[in-house]
């Protein structure tokens, strides 16, 4: 098995985070994880690609999850070297495992699934709607953050 370079900084998921948009570096791999096993102990597989977020000089490693994933597989074509300079906008929500980064490109929409779970669809897609504001635990910031809906040109952002 061949294994996925991954020498440089990781991304630090935390809310500064939230809101900010992404760019893709590299093309996604799939990885063994070093975090997370099978139930016979074997490792999980994972997804890794190098990133650079809104303000930063350096690109980072980042492990998208499965979510993020299917949304980008949705949005730009299920090759990841497809994806390469592709920008998505970040949002971070709480998980069982601390915090997690959901990647949503232009259009996409971040709601709770009928298991109360993240999940991205399709803005005015599918027949579940937002779970209600009572519903989610929100982030104190974003009643007052509003994210643009408009298709950004990737050459007009300066990183």
């Amino acid at each position: 098995m061949q294994y996925a370079n991954t020498s440089g900084a990781w991304l630090d998921v935390n809310d500064e985070l939230d809101g900010k948009k992404l760019k893709f570096v590299t093309e996604c791999e799939q990885v063994l994880s070093d975090k997370f096993k099978n139930t016979d102990g074997t490792p999980q597989m994972g997804n890794l690609v190098k990133v650079r977020v809104q303000g930063a000089e350096e690109s980072v490693n980042m492990r998208p999850n499965w979510t993020s994933i299917g949304a980008m597989r949705e949005a730009f074509g299920t090759e990841s070297k497809d994806w390469i300079g592709k920008v998505v906008t970040v949002r971070v929500k709480d998980a069982t495992t601390g915090q997690s980064a959901y990647l949503l490109p232009d259009g996409f929409e971040l709601f709770r699934n009928e298991d109360k779970r993240w999940a991205i669809r399709k803005v005015g897609s599918g027949e579940e709607q937002p779970a209600a504001a009572d519903d989610v635990q929100q982030h104190p910031a974003e009643a007052a953050t509003s994210y643009p809906t408009e298709e950004i040109n990737p050459e007009d952002i300066p990183f």
